[in-house]
């Protein structure tokens, strides 16, 4: 219901869904560049930042959460995330925009970036193969 008043007929609405530590289910909704509607629950470092971000009146690109109250945001003042240490912390600190990132329950990965993509291994394979055949067509385009 929230989620249909939010985005009526004229907003652009990017909806994430995850669970805080205790496996209750979290929500962030985005509504246009920088309304919002959160759960109760949410990470308390991922709600502070976005408050920041509507105060000052600039974008929320998009929000990604995942389990263990874990998330990754994207905003004008760049990007913050909360994860374990390990490869995809990793590749989400090497400097660039991040397009997107996804991480399944099982802890295979994908972050999309302009030029290319880095993966886990358990990433499905027809994906792969789908984004190696998308970036090989955008580089023969340039």
């Amino acid at each position: 219901e929230q989620l249909k008043e939010m985005a009526g007929e004229s907003h652009h609405v990017k909806v994430s869904f995850g669970s805080d530590i205790y496996r209750t289910e979290t929500y962030c909704f985005i509504q246009g560049r920088n309304g919002y509607a959160l759960s109760s629950n949410l990470n308390s470092g991922l709600e502070n930042r976005i408050k920041q971000i509507h105060e000052q009146n600039k974008a929320i690109h998009f929000v990604r959460l995942f389990d263990n109250g874990y998330y990754f945001i994207s905003d004008d003042n760049g990007s913050e995330w909360v994860l374990p240490d390990g490869p995809l912390s990793e590749e989400l600190a090497i400097i660039g925009k991040v397009e997107e990132v996804a991480k399944a329950k099982d802890g295979a990965w994908i972050v999309i970036r302009a030029n290319h993509y880095v993966s886990s291994t358990g990433v499905d394979n027809a994906l792969e193969q789908k984004l190696k055949q998308f970036y090989r067509d955008q580089k023969n385009r340039n």
